[in-house]
């Protein structure tokens, strides 16, 4: 910006809420060769509902989507800035 050359390091981030459910998103994978869900996503209210969902491909987390969870999704934020 402004004729510099600046490296954007920041690692994405996106969080929606409606209908009292919140959901964080970190990192960026649009393809993925599983999903490996830690937590609840079965409980029958789903603003009750605490999971994280780790998006892998090549053997390598590429994003994660945190419900009830939002302390893990700043954990991952910091763990993806690092790597």
């Amino acid at each position: 910006m402004l004729g510099k050359l600046e490296s954007y390091n920041q690692v994405p981030f996106f969080w929606t809420r409606s209908f009292n459910v919140s959901i964080q998103y970190v990192g960026y994978c649009d393809e993925y060769d599983e999903v490996h869900i830690v937590g609840d996503t079965d409980l029958p209210k789903y603003a009750d509902n605490k999971f994280t969902a780790y998006y892998i491909k090549d053997g390598e987390i590429k994003a994660t989507a945190h419900q009830g969870q939002a302390h893990y999704a700043l954990t991952m934020i910091e763990a993806f800035r690092r790597n």
